[in-house]
């Protein structure tokens, strides 16, 4: 009883009781009230027939001498009575034979048709029809009867039906009629109110049990949808919600592998070279010790990049923001990496650069990303290529599709001559952990943790990165970061 399906099954079914019973009666009463109007004006037709007719008899006999056997002729069934009165208001015919040759006293409660030959009125013709509700054609107390005795109020004996009329048997038909429609009704709306209401809860049952089994950890469970209306849409967006908890639960445990993998690699080298120079493999010299030094920055170095990384996504990374030159930073980043270059043999040089230009920016931060991108391009080249770091100002109507950015901004761009990127792997290449040439080993290239410290660096100073590549011809690595539209005060200096 508390479940919805029934609950919705018992507002439908009441629901429509409630209509069909409304329904019923409204149209029982109407259905009354236009066939009583019916008979009436049916009677009142009837009725000028018959007086038509005795005038015809009148005309042609010169007086009332075969009144009773014509007008028992022109009864349309044993629930009608006519009583034909002369001129005098004498009974001339009755179709009962009870008020012959007395006066009609008594009948003025009925309805009257004057009986006119050559535009003199010869007799009156009344009426007497029974209807469900009583005497149709009469009017007043009269019609209902003055009496209980025949002789004593003319038309006592006209009070009640002595049969069941044909119109009471009709209105009988179409309250029988009414019943089974409103039954047949009930049941259909019912039947389509269970079905309706399993539609509705059937999908909800589905997306409950889903739900149940995304929370005890089964992330790859999905809700079928078969159906396009509003249920379908949650059941849809559920699946979205799961695909994405099960595609970010995924990166978690890549994630976590690719750092214990990182991990590893220089701890095992550290720990075999110590073993090493304890055991007497090794000689406590100088170039050990140095390697052993070199693992520990390597280490030393992984740990700071994943604290910078976790804290940017975040949003807890602190940039300190000053007004900075852009092109002093882009000269920065290419002295630093100029000694990785010269050892690898790729020539690294500064692009254009516009003077003049402020952004509001972290240097540090800057520096650490235009230094990311630029390592980044001189692994990836090879000896005799170039690696060259510009630096320009556009406006926002020029920027690249998919940029939002309505600010001027400046744009970095790192253009290598290496060994580019397939179009597979350009949407990952900013994802943590992410190497394009799997074989390739942590020394050469890197822990893969430089490209996705950029782009939380570049969104944590409102701008925007993104990559254009081509295997085997080089790639472009583009920064943009808005420009300082109004003068930003210099920073206070501590005590």
């Amino acid at each position: 009883m508390n479940s919805l399906a029934t609950r919705l099954s018992l507002a439908f079914v009441l629901v429509v009781v409630l209509g069909v019973a409304s329904v019923s009666i409204l149209v029982r009463r109407e259905a009354t009230q236009g066939f009583q109007s019916y008979l009436e004006s049916g009677g009142m037709m009837y009725a000028a027939r018959v007086a038509e007719t005795m005038g015809e008899l009148y005309r042609s006999e010169g007086g009332w001498q075969n009144a009773q056997s014509t007008l028992q002729d022109q009864l349309r069934g044993p629930a009608d009575r006519l009583v034909l009165a002369d001129s005098s208001g004498v009974v001339v015919a009755d179709s009962t034979g009870a008020l012959l040759g007395r006066k009609a006293e008594g009948l003025e409660g009925l309805s009257r048709f004057p009986v006119v030959v050559d535009g003199k009125e010869v007799g009156s013709l009344y009426l007497v029809s029974f209807t469900p509700g009583g005497v149709g054609m009469g009017r007043g107390r009269g019609a209902m009867g003055a009496g209980t005795k025949e002789g004593g109020g003319l038309i006592g004996g006209m009070a009640q039906p002595r049969t069941t009329t044909l119109e009471a048997a009709y209105l009988a038909s179409v309250d029988r009629a009414i019943l089974v429609a409103a039954l047949l009704s009930a049941v259909a709306a019912t039947a389509l109110g269970l079905v309706l209401s399993r539609r509705i809860t059937h999908p909800l049952a589905e997306l409950s049990a889903a739900a149940r089994e995304v929370a005890s950890g089964k992330l790859a469970h999905r809700v079928r949808v078969s159906s396009t209306d509003e249920v379908a849409q949650v059941a849809t967006a559920f699946n979205t919600m799961a695909e994405s908890l099960d595609r970010n639960e995924q990166a978690r445990r890549r994630m976590m592998a690719d750092i214990a993998h990182e991990l590893r690699t220089p701890l095992t080298v550290i720990e075999g070279t110590v073993d090493g120079m304890l055991d007497g493999v090794f000689e406590f010299d100088r170039g050990n010790l140095e390697s052993v030094k070199e693992e520990v920055a390597l280490l030393t170095k992984l740990v700071a990049d994943l604290r910078t990384l976790s804290l940017a996504e975040a949003g807890q990374l602190r940039l300190e923001k000053e007004a900075v030159d852009p092109a002093d930073l882009a000269r920065r980043a290419v002295a630093r990496v100029e000694p990785l270059a010269q050892r690898k043999g790729v020539v690294c040089r500064l692009g254009e650069v516009t003077s003049g230009l402020e952004i509001e920016a972290d240097p540090e931060r800057m520096g650490q990303l235009l230094g990311n991108l630029m390592d980044n391009a001189v692994r990836h080249t090879a000896p005799g290529g170039s690696v060259a770091l510009s630096e320009v100002r556009f406006g926002g109507s020029l920027c690249p599709s998919g940029d939002e950015m309505k600010r001027d901004c400046v744009l970095f761009t790192v253009a290598d001559t290496g060994e580019g990127v397939s179009a597979e792997s350009l949407p990952y290449l900013f994802d943590r952990f992410y190497r394009a040439d799997e074989s390739r080993s942590r020394k050469s290239g890197g822990s893969g943790l430089g490209l996705a410290i950029v782009k939380q660096l570049v969104e944590a100073h409102g701008g925007r990165v993104w990559v254009e590549s081509e295997k085997g011809k080089g790639s472009r690595f583009m920064v943009a970061i808005p420009v300082v539209t109004q003068p930003i005060p210099a920073p206070v200096p501590t005590a």
